[in-house]
């Protein structure tokens, strides 16, 4: 090239960038075999030519950040901001970056408030935010997961400088096509980051992954103070002018969307995402994995996904696994739900309730003489959560001669049992429960609600299974709920053969007045049909507990206290 004498080094690259569209740290200029590193100079000046001929040639330029890469620049960024001149590699050529956390860093791992080994400093992050005033840093592609000092657990909300570091940042980067933002719980910072979205017109893919500020409850009680409201709904309605966008990515969000411990969030997801569903011109891809959804969220999802628009669930081939499965069942099979065996990958745990709508609709397309093989469905060691609507409606009435449920340890409670009181279960004759924990949902005002949840069988059910479930939420045994409920249920089912108690440690409560009292009214009931009465690991064999242990064998044949018999 050949260049006036009055001209600066730094004017002719910045002229050669621009006419490239090339960031000017991207070029290497040299002149009588010497490189010119002094930007500032005027380095031909002095020369008696007119014009003065120059190499211009290009650094060779990594297009993705590679590891050693990385590893120089965060050296680089911890110098003055001088330092990332000495890169050996082009920044401004860059259009892949990524800084912060790894992908199995605590705080990308589940929707806790769990530290990041990628946090940024103040320095590191001003001189990032410099390169891109500058226009050295001109990548498309950015990732800055965990970049942002989590909140601990509890906190208030409060101003925070580096999120609105961060929100700077990105505000001058328009030519961003893809961003990262993972780990950076920004639901609930002070920081206006919804106006992000009028910033990045480009954006074709955006990752917010974990919107909470410390992944803990984010309702009213846990966070007092002004600005206590998060962001997220205007967030979300702000995302509505992005419309380049083709891939949201919200995985991971359980606590910022849909847990809690009211509906507020439930209807977040319901509300604002299916608005981004229909309304986002380009929208290709929503990433929903590891939420434990409920049934009206995904129903709204469903409802309002345009054609040509896929919902990421995290489902893979798994409703396609659980149709299988069918095919190879017995007559008079347990079918167990191959999902719930899965270990449970957080980040990409599939969305249960979604597991169970989309199992429904291939149930439904399955010959009826494949489903009636079916009489026992085993979703045992695996608490239900919010999905187990999604299960009552669209999975089990699908399985027309069902007779029993296996519901061990999943935290079934009376409302979920509540929801089985319809025509297509009025025939079960076997329920386990060992270890749902039932009094926890109840209490011992009015009516007995764990006896009256089971009396719509009171013809077909013939063996039950409540063990540990008459402990209280601290642990020990609850003697009200067993008084309040078991005369009830053994007189209420008629057909009951089988009752089994075990692990309430019904023995071990403190010998006062009251609780013994309360224990042998709980077991003064008439046997009925019932023909065994199992009490394992119950503390009964002691001579306290005798006379009861007496009196219950003399009315029920089979009085079971240990294993031996």
């Amino acid at each position: 090239v050949a260049v006036p004498r009055d001209v600066s080094v730094r004017m002719l690259v910045e002229a050669l960038g621009a006419t490239a569209g090339i960031s000017w740290d991207a070029w290497q200029l040299t002149w009588k075999g010497e490189s010119l590193e002094d930007w500032s100079l005027q380095p031909f000046a002095d020369s008696e030519l007119s014009s003065v001929e120059l190499q211009v040639v290009l650094k060779p330029q990594p297009l993705q950040l590679e590891a050693e890469h990385a590893v120089e620049l965060l050296q680089a960024l911890k110098e003055p901001y001088d330092g990332l001149r000495s890169l050996s590699f082009g920044l401004g050529s860059l259009r892949e970056l990524s800084l912060g956390a790894k992908d199995d860093d605590p705080c990308l791992k589940d929707s806790r408030g769990d530290g990041s080994s990628g946090v940024m400093s103040e320095p590191q992050m001003n001189a990032l935010s410099r390169a891109v005033l500058d226009r050295r840093l001109q990548c498309t592609v950015l990732c800055l997961r965990g970049v942002l000092r989590p909140m601990a657990l509890m906190d208030r909300v409060v101003d925070r400088q580096d999120s609105a570091d961060l929100v700077s940042l990105l505000s001058h980067m328009p030519q961003l096509t893809s961003l990262d933002l993972s780990g950076n719980r920004l639901g609930y910072a002070n920081t206006c980051i919804q106006a992000l979205s009028t910033a990045m017109p480009k954006l074709q893919k955006l990752t917010y992954l974990n919107l909470s500020c410390n992944g803990f409850f984010s309702s009213h009680g846990f966070h007092g103070g002004p600005g206590v409201l998060p962001h997220t709904s205007a967030l979300f309605v702000s995302l509505l002018t992005l419309t380049a966008l083709e891939v949201l990515d919200l995985h991971l969000n359980d606590k910022a969307l849909v847990r809690g411990f009211h509906t507020e969030k439930e209807e977040l997801a319901s509300f604002y995402v299916p608005r981004l569903l229909k309304e986002l011109p380009s929208l290709k891809k929503l990433v929903f994995a590891a939420n434990d959804a409920g049934l009206s969220t995904v129903a709204a999802f469903e409802g309002a996904r345009q054609p040509g628009c896929q919902i990421d669930y995290g489902l893979g081939d798994h409703v396609a696994t659980a149709l299988s499965s069918l095919q190879e069942l017995p007559e008079g099979g347990v079918f167990r739900l191959p999902l719930l065996d899965l270990e449970p990958a957080q980040r990409s745990w599939p969305v249960r309730t979604a597991y169970y709508w989309h199992m429904g609709s291939g149930l439904a397309a399955l010959e009826e003489d494949l489903r009636r093989r079916v009489v026992s469905v085993d979703v045992s060691g695996f608490e239900l959560g919010r999905s187990w609507p999604g299960l009552v409606e669209h999975v089990l009435p699908h399985f027309p001669a069902i007779c029993e449920l296996k519901l061990q340890e999943t935290q079934a409670g009376v409302e979920f049992l509540m929801a089985l009181h319809q025509p297509a279960f009025a025939s079960l004759t076997k329920l386990d429960l060992a270890g749902c924990d039932l009094c926890h949902f109840t209490n011992l005002d009015g009516r007995p609600q764990i006896a009256l949840a089971f009396l719509f069988w009171s013809e077909s059910l013939t063996d039950l299974d409540l063990s540990q479930n008459f402990i209280s939420e601290y642990g020990d045994f609850s003697p009200g709920h067993l008084e309040r409920n078991l005369p009830t249920l053994v007189r209420g089912l008629k057909r009951l053969k089988r009752l089994a108690l075990r692990d309430n440690d019904i023995g071990g409560v403190r010998l006062n007045k009251r609780t013994r009292s309360l224990v042998r009214a709980a077991f003064d009931f008439e046997a009925g049909s019932l023909e065994e009465l199992d009490l394992q690991s119950n503390n009964l064999e002691s001579p306290e507990w005798a006379y009861l242990v007496d009196n219950l064998r003399a009315v029920v044949p089979h009085v079971r206290l240990s294993s031996a018999g």
